[in-house]
């Protein structure tokens, strides 16, 4: 029955079937069948169609940090080294250019108002002609004018050079970058 099993089963030839028989006296059969099967047998091996995607669980003590690419217009979150996410995003104009650096966030915000930096008037939280969406993530000031993320009542601007210097999101992207952040984390912007 042995020899059937490892011979018509398992595809062991006969002459590997001598070997494991004479082998199995001194070593478990597990050993041996194991030192066969990888030194004898080929292997063969299939990648899946639909690999599955394994995120790996990072612990909450790993600080989050946030970098900017104003040329590729992305912003990247990290945990430590790890690259968690990536979001499009609208920059600076021209004579409104983005800040370049390292900023840290101070302030956080749902439903932001907005103050237009040019004629001051203000906007109340959760009107439509808000620019700033329904969240803000400040990082820093020049005193009169801040610089941050927000979400956007114009989502077809997002991946433009057209804010006065903020970085401009998709509503759902800021949303989510919000709950990921808290006042400290580092933002790093590069041209």
């Amino acid at each position: 029955m042995m020899q059937f099993l490892l011979v018509g089963r398992l595809g062991i030839d006969i002459k590997m079937l001598k070997i494991f028989l004479a082998f199995s006296q001194r070593f478990t059969c597990w050993a041996v069948a194991v030192i066969l099967v990888i030194s004898y047998q080929p292997i063969f091996l299939a990648e899946p169609a639909n690999k599955p995607t394994i995120t790996p669980k990072i612990p909450d003590w790993v600080e989050t940090r946030v970098e900017v690419s104003l040329s590729q217009r992305q912003v990247i979150v990290y945990r430590g080294s790890f690259e968690v996410k990536r979001y499009p995003v609208a920059i600076g104009k021209s004579g409104w250019e983005t800040p370049t650096g390292n900023f840290l966030i101070t302030q956080m915000l749902q439903n932001p108002a907005w103050k237009n930096p040019i004629t001051g008037d203000i906007l109340p939280p959760g009107d439509r002609e808000n620019p700033l969406g329904p969240y803000w993530i400040g990082f820093w000031t020049q005193g009169w004018i801040w610089y941050g993320f927000h979400g956007t009542n114009e989502p077809e601007s997002v991946g433009q050079a057209i804010t006065h210097g903020c970085l401009r999101m998709y509503n759902e992207d800021v949303e989510e970058l919000f709950s990921q952040v808290r006042i400290g984390t580092v933002v790093t912007i590069l041209k």
